[in-house]
């Protein structure tokens, strides 16, 4: 996934994106396309941070302007092995306190 701030991502007009909100996180906006059911981006709001959207990796149109991978979470979910070196976290806390401890570094780096 890529995170950006809230504020730096606008969708465009006519978008064919269906929002749910989900109660386990209540903080979360899923959205998925309104054609293939795949999901296209999330907006999500939580207490002391930034209103923050996400977006798969695989939906950015320029995959070579983004970052480089940092690790890999939620791992016991995976559909198959990661052919990397990268830190890989499973289980529900161990992936969402990585992904804190991540997202808190780079939102102070700015």
């Amino acid at each position: 996934i890529t995170v950006y701030r809230r504020k730096d991502v606008d969708l465009p007009e006519g978008h064919c994106v269906a929002f749910k909100a989900y109660s386990s996180p209540p903080v979360a906006q899923r959205g998925k396309c309104t054609a293939c059911e795949k999901p296209t981006i999330e907006f999500m709001k939580t207490p002391l941070l930034p209103a923050l959207t996400i977006v798969p990796s695989q939906n950015i149109s320029n995959p070579e302007r983004l970052p480089a991978p940092a690790f890999h979470c939620f791992y016991h979910r995976r559909m198959e092995d990661a052919q990397d070196d990268l830190p890989k976290y499973g289980g529900y806390l161990y992936s969402q306190l990585r992904f804190v401890v991540k997202l808190i570094g780079a939102l102070t780096r700015k």
